[in-house]
């Protein structure tokens, strides 16, 4: 495993974030709408993500949302090389929360950065 792809989008807010992460070198880069900003995952960062990773079962876990969605709800795709999932805040699947939870404290912890820091 390589590259993560994590998207977010919708919700209240209109929330657009994309996060690609780089899982070899460490490398995180965040698209937040307009923005879009860098930083390098420390070495725990990049255990604890692969370790979550490698318990889940991929073949599992949602390929498409559920249909019926509220607009209150952020949509997640998350995408492990080849392999896309898909699900809302309400439909997370118990075994992918651990996943979406530290990808979100990543995302949020780039957001409070200064841009381009």
């Amino acid at each position: 495993m390589k590259t993560l792809i994590f998207t977010r989008s919708g919700g209240f807010a209109g929330v657009s974030d994309e996060l690609t992460l780089d899982l070899e070198r460490g490398t995180a880069h965040l698209q937040n709408g307009k923005e879009k900003r860098t930083t390098t995952l420390s070495q725990e960062q990049r255990t604890r993500l692969q370790a979550l990773i490698t318990g889940l079962d991929l073949s599992s876990l949602p390929a498409t949302p559920p249909q019926e969605q509220c607009c209150d709800l952020l949509t997640y795709r998350i995408q492990i090389d080849t392999v896309v999932i898909q699900t809302t805040d309400g439909e997370i699947p118990p075994a992918l929360q651990p996943l979406i939870a530290e990808l979100n404290v990543i995302v949020s912890g780039m957001l409070s950065q200064q841009p381009g820091s």
